[in-house]
């Protein structure tokens, strides 16, 4: 694997010989072409890892750097990207069976390929632990061990009995920095190109350059018929995939088994989720545009787990339409864009809620650019060709102009609830201040709206709701007054129509919170939970459970957890039927902080950094 560096003729000059694109290819070289989650034993993933991405003319790829267990190698390949010396390389070797080769010269139409300028040589870190399996990423080197500088090659196949400790004449192995995670389909096109010779009979470095199947086999070479790389990037540096951005909120679901998964948008605009398998366990996160090769987002992302197929979802506004996202039963992420998808659907420009009713159906809620309400949702129960077909709403248009009804002009984020009686309510304040409800109930034609402050006699509020039903059909309407008192209207069917409000930070002596951060949930033994942030970033609890009458109790986790990180602006609770309850949101700089707590873990709250800890998994 030597990276030769010589004198070279003008290629103009040379009359190139072809070697044709089937030559010596094997039954398993036409299968190779593997997609990389089917790979990804090769080397385990570490939290942090720079991820970069190498745009070529025939497609993009993206590789993990193992940035703290090759760092001197991982830095000097990062020497070349940030000083532009890959830009306009091209790929010079290609052995079938073997390995793909470049990061070295540029093509100059009138003098040929020209060596990049080199940085000093680094030194050897191959290690058995960081091995030449396929898809990883080594550097070229000279027979001499410690003699690498800019030229790398990606492994086709598992390489390691061969390349991981050298021999007698080139002592140690080739150091291997990283892998790739996205775009493995593009070498693989690569690796189906014929080569040709084109350095002439007496040369040996240009013998298996891999060219377009268009190649004459008489001229002059040109850029156009090689593979070139034009950029390299790095997308991503450590911690950049895995912090929140500023404003963003993080939600997450949970199911029966104790999985649990958290998304929010990363310092990049891109969604990510953290995925845990069980309380306790490690966990992983995804960078969901570098693994589905979706849009860039416009808003937040929302998270639901379906119990009827057992699959996790999230879905976010892009630019392109409303991207629906699922977790496949292998871990990986897959993409639909239902806008696309559905004939006169339109764009949803706010924050997306989910409805999810009783039966069965998800529907998901928000405005279009007019302020129109809109919802997606399932056609039916049940899959086609392994999918959810969904349909297209939009509410006001269809259901309240044309009944004479106008659409509440909202303000902030929605917030919705399911009665017992699948009841769809999309709620949310208005510029006044008043609770505005759309709504549809079994036996409706259609939908409608209600204004429940001059239904109920509600407070005004300030910054957005949270709502939540429990099994005994209570709803809850929580809001911060414009005094930051935290109250809720609530209604039972024992009521009839009348509700009650109820000022919970003057009845049982809590702080006032902060409007914005608030979120509700109710857990599996029917616990309510109104949780938000005080004037001084403390994390507060307003809770009650099922025997304490109508007694409410007030619990500062900042103060019960030690050495807890605050967590600015939204907080959103998740109370999965495993029993864990999780309170989630950012920090100042941006990590993704969970408050938990699970009946099997004594009444005791921990508080983890997912950036910190989570493994990256793309």
């Amino acid at each position: 694997m030597a990276s030769f560096l010589s004198t070279f003729r003008p290629w103009s000059r040379i009359s190139p010989t072809r070697t044709p694109a089937a030559r010596d290819r094997s039954p398993r070289q036409l299968v190779e072409s593997l997609e990389q989650r089917q790979m990804m034993a090769a080397q385990p993933f570490a939290a942090g890892d720079t991820i970069v991405n190498i745009q070529t003319n025939y497609g993009d790829v993206w590789v993990e750097l193992f940035d703290s267990r090759a760092p001197i190698t991982v830095a000097n390949f990062l020497n070349y990207v940030n000083s532009d010396r890959y830009d306009g390389t091209f790929f010079h070797r290609q052995v079938q069976n073997f390995v793909l080769q470049g990061g070295g010269f540029r093509l100059d139409p009138d003098t040929g390929p020209q060596a990049v300028q080199a940085f000093a040589p680094i030194t050897n870190e191959s290690s058995a632990s960081l091995s030449n399996k396929a898809m990883t990423i080594a550097m070229a080197r000279t027979d001499a061990a410690n003699s690498a500088t800019s030229q790398f090659f990606f492994n086709f196949v598992d390489n390691s009995s061969t390349l991981d400790l050298g021999n007698s004449s080139s002592p140690g192995g080739y150091a291997v920095f990283g892998q790739v995670v996205k775009g493995w389909d593009v070498i693989t096109a690569i690796r189906a190109l014929g080569t040709a010779d084109l350095d002439g009979a007496s040369e040996t470095l240009f013998d298996t350059v891999p060219v377009r199947d268009s190649f004459p086999d008489n001229g002059s070479a040109t850029n156009a018929d090689l593979v070139v790389i034009s950029d390299v990037k790095v997308v991503t540096s450590p911690g950049w995939n895995q912090e929140a951005n500023g404003g963003a909120i993080t939600r997450g679901a949970g199911n029966a088994a104790g999985e649990s998964i958290f998304v929010s948008v990363n310092e990049l605009g891109r969604p990510i989720v953290f995925y845990q398998a069980r309380t306790g366990a490690a966990s992983s996160v995804a960078d969901l545009s570098i693994m589905t090769g979706s849009g860039t987002l416009t808003g937040q992302v929302s998270a639901w787990f379906d119990t009827k197929d057992g699959r996790f979802y999230a879905v976010a506004p892009s630019t392109d339409g409303l991207l629906l996202f699922t977790r496949g039963t292998n871990g990986y992420w897959s993409f639909r864009n239902l806008t696309t998808e559905i004939a006169g659907s339109e764009m949803i420009e706010s924050d997306v809620q989910i409805l999810q009713g009783r039966d069965g159906i998800i529907s998901l809620v928000g405005l279009n650019d007019t302020g129109e309400v809109v919802r997606y949702s399932q056609a039916s129960t049940t899959q086609t060709s392994g999918k959810f077909n969904w349909e297209f709403r939009n509410i006001s248009m269809r259901d309240l102009t044309p009944n004479g009804l106008a659409t509440p002009r909202f303000v902030g984020n929605l917030s919705t609830y399911v009665t017992s009686w699948n009841g769809l309510n999309i709620a949310g304040l208005d510029e006044n201040g008043d609770v505005q409800v759309v709504w549809w109930a079994p036996g409706l034609a259609n939908w409608t709206t209600s204004n429940l402050t001059t239904i109920t006699g509600a407070p005004k509020f300030t910054g957005g709701l949270t709502t939540y039903v429990t099994s005994y059909d209570n709803v809850n309407i929580v809001g911060v007054t414009v005094d930051g008192d935290v109250s809720t209207t609530w209604w039972l069917p024992s009521f009839g129509g009348d509700w009650v409000s109820s000022n919970l930070t003057a009845a049982f002596s809590g702080p006032k919170l902060q409007a914005t951060s608030i979120t509700s949930y109710v857990t599996s033994w029917d616990g309510t939970n109104i949780t938000g942030l005080d004037s001084g970033g403390k994390l507060v609890v307003y809770w009650w459970a099922p025997g304490l009458e109508g007694n409410w109790n007030v619990t500062t986790l900042s103060d019960t957890v030690a050495g807890s990180v605050p967590i600015v602006g939204k907080v959103t609770g998740v109370a999965s039927p495993f029993g864990t309850i999780s309170l989630v949101g950012a920090d100042a700089v941006g990590n993704v902080q969970r408050y938990s707590w699970n009946t099997t873990d004594g009444g005791t709250w921990i508080q983890q950094n997912l950036t910190t800890l989570a493994d990256f998994m793309a």
